[in-house]
């Protein structure tokens, strides 16, 4: 995808992409799109997603079933030389199990196909296969909010929340599709988690409240300091411990302003903590 586009030309470029679609995604949705591609937890968190070191555990899947669909072109996988088990990332893992219920329906391969190409394409940043689906699937871990994936009879295939899934029925955009909750497929993928959908949820976090949520959900923060100024996250504080055998010059290059701990015994490095400190201008 190149360099990385900043937040306001990033939501410029994508907000009117999508057809009959676009009325049901607003400015403010797209500023909040190009937050998570251009924000330091929203990239951490897209990495995250992203980082193919995971094994697909489908009883239903079996190898021979995998080799048809990379055959066909449905999932892209790491195998050195193409042996071993195959390593997905976690929006792999998302995909493919919207694959197992799009055949559930008895959705043919060349529509699935048709559904991919849509969801692989659009603005994100290098790393991010499905970016479109993939903020939606942030918003459904981070917040709980209720997000579907809807496919159509001729394989298109479109990500929504709730809400614009009810303004988008209103306003009689789409008819009958294919409705899948990526909310309940998150949840078979991280089964000790609680994400199950709030439905009572109908508004997108800003970007302080997305970064706090962020932090809490990625889980590798041991503590999070928080100041508030007239109701409004002014400052976020996040530490954690660092593996002592970890080069103190690459956790430098990690983030911007941050503080480092370091104890020694014996001249032998014994501890690092690290705190990443985050300003947010008023809104």
């Amino acid at each position: 995808m190149g360099t990385l586009l900043n937040k306001k030309t990033l939501a410029e470029r994508v907000s009117g992409e999508f057809d009959n679609f676009s009325i049901l995604r607003n400015i403010d949705f797209w500023l909040a799109y190009a937050d998570h591609f251009t924000s330091d937890v929203g990239k951490r968190f897209s990495q995250m997603l992203n980082e193919k070191d995971n094994r697909l555990n489908i009883d239903d899947v079996t190898s021979r079933v995998l080799n048809n669909w990379e055959k066909n072109g449905l999932l892209e996988a790491e195998r050195p030389e193409g042996k071993g088990w195959r390593k997905f990332s976690i929006m792999d893992l998302i995909w493919l199990r919207l694959v197992v219920e799009l055949r559930k329906f008895g959705l043919p391969i060349e529509k699935i196909q048709k559904a991919r190409k849509k969801l692989t394409g659009g603005k994100g940043f290098d790393g991010s296969e499905y970016p479109l689906l993939e903020f939606y699937v942030a918003r459904a871990f981070t917040s709980r909010v209720p997000c579907f994936l809807l496919v159509f009879e001729d394989g298109r295939a479109e990500p929504l929340s709730d809400v614009q899934l009810n303004l988008g029925t209103q306003l009689r955009l789409f008819g009958n599709c294919i409705r899948i909750s990526l909310n309940y497929i998150l949840q078979e993928i991280y089964a000790d988690l609680d994400l199950k959908p709030q439905f009572e949820h109908n508004l997108y976090l800003n970007p302080s409240e997305f970064e706090l949520m962020s932090m809490i959900r990625m889980q590798n923060f041991e503590s999070i300091k928080i100041k508030l100024n007239d109701g409004q996250i002014e400052m976020l504080e996040a530490s954690r411990s660092e593996k002592v055998e970890r080069r103190i010059i690459d956790i430098l290059k990690e983030d911007k302003y941050q503080n480092i701990e370091i104890k020694q015994n014996n001249g032998n490095i014994v501890y690092i903590n690290k705190t990443v400190k985050k300003k947010f201008e008023a809104t």
